[in-house]
């Protein structure tokens, strides 16, 4: 048996890797560095061990604090030379030195060497593992190798509270991802494995909330009209009081809320490093008051904000009310009308702190990469992007895409050509991190692409996607790989122009579908930007079905296969399972069949969603255009559809802003089943 030893320079290592590597729980990650450091050492040594053995044969490990005389060595150490994130893999005689410029250098070497040795991660927990061939002998690699993220932070929007996921987090450290949701639960194993945790978002508006009690017994509208923001029509009404921005020119409102802001930082939020501040969620306007117009544009005011409360922290940190330093980060927005860059120079308090600002393009269009002139969406973004760096101080950047957004939540939608396009342009214009919402927390299917790519890339926006891609399919479906290629092919086309048919857009065929009454409209749906007329979305809708259901076919087929494959290798045995325990070991033993499932489970909705909308697109067509024959047999389609699709639930939903799940079915999933209540409504009426 080979014996390996890996190097600790702590005394005690011998025996007490196994102890520093679970103490997170006892750490003060803030103020006790060494205790910190020698944790993530402790616990990068104990991964090391849970791995090597699963692919080098006859692998003894043992713990030192010491380099030994002989047998073959791995030196675990931190170096001053790296920087933050950074490692390195030094080979010398016997033995491997890993260095890291932090903890989370640290790890992520120690992850390289098993990346090195064939190990990868493409979705949390055991099924998203590849194991690699075993190796009679653990190799080293042959020479010295150096790398560091491009992009300083790296990871996920997670706004719901039950997203919370150790197999996520460990999972995300091993594929070197830094950005992480703060939660109660797991927030000191984030910390341990280098994650920057981050909580908030559109926090005011339960601060502000009108119906508030104050101490005097008034509420907080009656006490205080003028914080809230003048509407365009100069008119302030208490139901509509968080329809426009709240009045940043307010000193005493500014006082508040950045009092109420250090009081959950101090509390609730204590685990957060960086805080998101974003406005109201209104997809409205800004104040219209003398003095917040005074400011500039929207985004101005905004930065004025983030300016005030920068320095109400860094005063409340001097006078030990407030006792570690926390980042904040805007947000360049639609709903908080943010988007376009700031009209005058960022404030140069938040540039010295180190604060972000993160770019949301929610309603980009993913048929185009951000920079295709011919594409009015996306060239509006790219036009915003720009203006954040014309600016004399430029504030951190961060990209927040919308894979998963609301508006399309939990449908298969893939975006490969845009993360391999977007990811090197948004790099190239400043950005130096990268998020996206809302991550998935189960039934990735075919989606763990997504994440993969979104993890690599933002780690390496030069990355060779290619390359990147032939392994993975390789990876997850084996013999299935080429006609794998050609199923994700078919339903990233499919979805192509998801944004013209799923958004928060006011053009997308979903929101005016929700402002209709199902009755015979004037006017047949607007088709958008990148359509000439309603009937060649219509077709495009049939087109996207039609390769969808191509590649529903095409998985169902390598299902079969795959399950005769299973059949046969066990043939004679027994393998019913006695407990669930042992029915998630067989299920391990079958990946490919477990990830066609998963692909396929997926797929069934996204093809039911893509025809439903479609049937409503010419149904609300048909009935403006006074067909009656045709709007009844599109209807009959409809019913029909929205029956089967009451039948099954998909993936689940969060409740928000308190922790909760929820599951809905198929149909209340796509938004538009009280859409077609109204349209059962109109039509028993007109009988």
């Amino acid at each position: 048996m080979a014996v390996l030893t890996i190097v600790l320079n702590y005394d005690g290592a011998e025996l007490r890797t196994p102890i520093w590597a679970e103490a997170e729980n006892r750490i003060n990650f803030r103020t006790d560095a060494f205790s910190a450091e020698r944790c993530t050492a402790a616990f990068a040594a104990v991964e090391l061990r849970h791995f090597l053995p699963r692919c080098v044969s006859d692998l003894e490990i043992t713990f030192v604090a010491q380099i030994p005389p002989q047998n073959q060595w791995i030196l675990l150490e931190y170096s001053t030379e790296l920087t933050a994130g950074a490692f390195s893999l030094q080979p010398e005689e016997n033995g491997l030195r890993i260095q890291g410029g932090d903890r989370a250098g640290l790890l992520y070497g120690a992850y390289e060497l098993l990346r090195h040795l064939g190990w990868r991660w493409y979705e949390p927990g055991k099924i998203g593992e590849i194991i690699p061939p075993i190796q009679n002998a653990l190799k080293f690699p042959a020479k010295c190798f150096t790398a560091a993220p491009a992009m300083e932070l790296r990871g996920f929007d997670l706004p719901f509270l039950s997203k919370d996921s150790a197999n996520l987090l460990q999972w995300m450290a091993r594929n070197r991802m830094n950005l992480a949701g703060c939660r109660s639960l797991t927030n000191p194993l984030a910390r341990k494995i280098g994650m920057t945790p981050r909580i908030g978002g559109h926090i005011f508006e339960k601060m502000l909330d009108p119906d508030h009690v104050l101490d005097n017994g008034q509420t907080l509208w009656q006490a205080h009209t003028e914080w809230y923001g003048l509407p365009a029509s100069g008119v302030k009404e208490k139901k509509l009081a968080q329809k426009t921005q709240f009045c940043v020119s307010q000193a005493d409102l500014v006082a508040f809320l950045a009092e109420g802001l250090r009081d959950k930082l101090m509390h609730e939020w204590y685990g957060a490093d960086i805080v998101n501040i974003w406005g109201f969620d209104t997809w409205g306007q800004n104040c219209q008051c003398p003095k917040c117009q005074k400011l500039g544009n929207s985004t101005d005011q905004m930065l004025y904000f983030l300016s005030h409360l920068r320095g109400y922290l860094n005063q409340s940190q001097v006078a030990g009310t407030l006792d570690h330093a926390v980042l904040l980060a805007g947000c360049a927005y639609e709903g908080t009308a943010t988007m376009e860059g700031p009209a005058k120079d960022i404030p140069d308090n938040l540039v010295e702190a180190g604060d972000w600002v993160t770019f949301y393009p929610i309603n980009r269009c993913y048929a185009h990469n951000l920079a295709e002139a011919e594409c009015n969406k996306n060239c509006y973004y790219m036009n915003c992007l720009k203006e954040w760096f014309a600016r004399k101080n430029q504030i951190k950047l961060m990209l927040g895409e919308y894979y998963n957004v609301s508006k399309f939540e939990d449908l298969p939608a893939l975006f490969i050509n845009r993360q391999w396009r977007d990811m090197p342009t948004y790099f190239q214009n400043g950005a130096s991190a990268a998020t996206y919402m809302h991550l998935p927390m189960v039934n990735w299917g075919m989606r763990r692409i997504t994440q993969f790519l979104h993890a690599e890339m933002s780690w390496n926006p030069q990355l060779d996607v290619l390359a990147c891609l032939t392994k993975y399919w390789a990876d997850n479906y084996g013999p299935y790989a080429v006609k794998m290629q050609r199923i994700y092919r078919d339903v990233e086309a499919g979805f192509m122009f998801i944004s013209q048919w799923r958004a928060w857009d006011h053009q997308s065929i979903l929101t005016q579908l929700l402002h209709w009454d199902g009755k015979p409209s004037p006017t047949t749906l607007d088709p958008g930007d990148h359509f000439i007329s309603v009937q060649e979305l219509y077709d495009d809708g049939w087109e996207s079905v039609r390769l969808l259901r191509a590649a529903l076919s095409e998985l169902e087929h390598l299902r079969l296969q795959e399950r005769l494959r299973v059949a046969e290798s066990h043939a004679g045995q027994i393998i019913n399972a006695a407990n669930p325990l042992e029915a998630e070991r067989q299920k391990l033993g079958q990946p490919f069949l477990k990830r066609l499932d998963e692909a396929w489970r997926s797929l069934i909705y996204g093809v039911d969603t893509m025809e439903l909308f479609t049937l409503m697109l010419g149904y609300h067509t048909a009935l403006s255009q006074k067909k009656t024959d045709t709007a009844n047999e599109l209807w009959g389609l409809i019913e029909i559809l929205a029956e089967e699709m009451t039948r099954y639930y998909v993936p689940i939903g969060y409740e928000h802003p308190g922790p909760g799940l929820q599951s809905d079915g198929a149909l209340r999933r796509t938004q538009l089943d009280t859409v077609i209540d109204n349209c059962r409504r109109y039509r028993i009426q007109s009988l």
